[in-house]
This record gives structure tokens, sequence and C-alpha cells, in this order.
């Protein structure tokens, strides 16, 4: 396996995470304009408050820079360690496929049940990759 097989993933990761930054950046945009929100509350988020369909989404890209950055660190240990394997590339892509399906479950339903087991599932994803991780970094000592 090469890199790239690593890379892939985390780049797939990196445009959801940049593309929920723009659907909110939009959404912000367009509930400012329309008045909905006042544009003080995003200058310090203290004024008024965030209707709950931002508020979602705003809680959502949080979540972006909660768990998947510790993805992230996993993907370059292992590549610095040199130890791209199959069973790495396919707990990579499980992590990214679990929280695709976590996005769009959380923007579109939010059906709670789902979404927990989306997140269950790339937390297993990101513990077995985070093994592989460990069991490459033993192995190179």
């Amino acid at each position: 396996m090469t890199t790239a097989h690593l890379v892939l993933p985390a780049l797939a990761m990196m445009l959801l995470t940049i593309s929920i930054l723009f659907v909110m950046g939009a959404k912000r945009t367009k509930a400012v304009t329309s008045r909905e929100v006042s544009a003080k509350f995003y200058s310090l988020y203290n004024e008024g408050q965030e209707p709950d369909h931002l508020r979602v989404i705003t809680r959502h890209i949080q979540n972006h820079f909660e768990v998947p950055p510790l993805f992230y660190v996993s993907v370059v240990l292992l590549i610095l360690l040199n130890a791209i394997t199959s069973y790495a590339v396919a707990l990579a892509w499980l992590f990214v496929i679990a929280r695709y399906a976590h996005t769009f479950i959380h923007l579109n339903g939010n059906k709670l049940n789902l979404r927990f087991a989306s997140w269950v599932l790339s937390i297993f994803a990101l513990v077995g990759l985070w093994i592989v991780t460990l069991i490459s970094a033993i192995g190179s000592l």
C-alpha cells in the first residue's frame, strides 16, 4: 500500500469539514441578511440566541474539531512509521464513511439513534486505527 491509500481518506475527511464550513457560512449569511439573527450575535456569541437550525450546524462543525483530529494524527503517524496496511486503509475509510453518514443524519432530520450509531461506528474505526498505529509503533522499536 502507498501513502496515497491513507492520504485519500484524510482528504475526503477534510473535504467534508470544508464543505460543512461553507454550508454553515451560507446559512449564517442568509440568516443575518434576512434579519433572523443579528450580525452582532456572531461578533461575541452573546447577543441574542442562534436559531435551532443554525445551532445544529454550528455544533456539528464543532464536532469536526473534536474527534477527527485524532484521525488525522493517526494517519500522519502511520505514514511516518511507513506502516500503511490494508487494515489501516480499511479502518480509515470506515471512519470517513461513518463521519459522512453522521453528517448526513445530523443535518437532515437528526434521528438521534441513527446519528449515535454512525458516531459509535466512527469511534470503533478510530480505535482500531489507533491500535494499528500502536502495534506499528511498537514493532518499529
